[in-house]
């Protein structure tokens, strides 16, 4: 058997540490009896990189209801709001339950009127529309309410007679404003009347009735609409702007 000298051990070892390096880039240099060679470095285990982390997204922010656009409310928010109603009066809570009782049940109907004390049985029931002065006027539709007829109405339900509500009330915008009067903003209250313009002058007009308010003071409106096609509560938005007072209700 062939003896290695030392020399030629040590060469072997330089060979083998070549070898091993391959392409891995810069190697340390070590000192061996056969001169100076170099290493392969020692190389961790390499280990699963760490997920980025998702950005954290910023918070959409709530929109921000614009008072000047009228709103719908619905029925689980209308519950929420009526719950909070206080009445100084039997004469108020008659008229804010009598307008609410109507909410989404009747039609709107040019001309509509009614004197019927509780739900009117001919509501829903085909009527051809007589008044003049409507896109509606010669059709024939499901009987119901206007505006100022739904105004009436709830005064019918206090149980005075047509003759006492067409006196104290009125049958069209422009009597109810007649019958009523100013009523300043910080003194808003259940039952008052508001009208979309104010008289003389106006060439259009809409009423409604003051059913709750919204937690930030805002008053709620019922009223039947032409757009809505029927009895509605909603804000009052820019459509609702002149507070009135019946004056029985002083």
């Amino acid at each position: 058997m062939k003896r290695f000298t030392k020399a030629a051990a040590a060469a072997m070892l330089a060979l083998a540490a070549l070898l091993s390096a391959g392409c891995s880039g810069k190697t340390d240099s070590i000192e061996t009896g056969a001169g100076v060679v170099t290493q392969a470095p020692v190389t961790a285990e390499p280990t699963e990189a760490l997920p980025t982390p998702e950005p954290t997204p910023e918070p959409t922010p709530e929109p921000t209801e614009d008072p000047s656009v009228i709103r719908l409310i619905y029925e689980a928010e209308l519950n929420e709001i009526t719950a909070r109603n206080e009445y100084s009066s039997e004469t108020q809570r008659i008229m804010v339950e009598s307008a609410l009782s109507l909410y989404g049940k009747v039609s709107y109907f040019w001309g509509g009127k009614s004197y019927y004390k509780g739900f009117d049985p001919e509501w829903g029931k085909p009527y051809k529309v007589t008044s003049a002065g409507d896109p509606t006027t010669g059709e024939t539709l499901p009987y119901g309410l206007d505006c100022s007829g739904y105004i009436s109405w709830c005064g019918v339900q206090l149980g005075k007679g047509a003759k006492w509500t067409s006196s104290n009330i009125g049958e069209g915008t422009w009597h109810q404003w007649s019958n009523s009067v100013d009523v300043e903003a910080g003194d808003i209250r259940l039952g008052d009347i508001v009208f979309q313009n104010s008289y003389p002058g106006a060439e259009t007009q809409h009423v409604g009735i003051v059913v709750g308010f919204l937690e930030n003071g805002d008053p709620v409106i019922a009223h039947c609409s032409c757009t809505e096609g029927g009895v509605v509560v909603t804000t009052a938005g820019d459509t609702f702007i002149f507070y009135r007072r019946l004056k029985f209700m002083i």
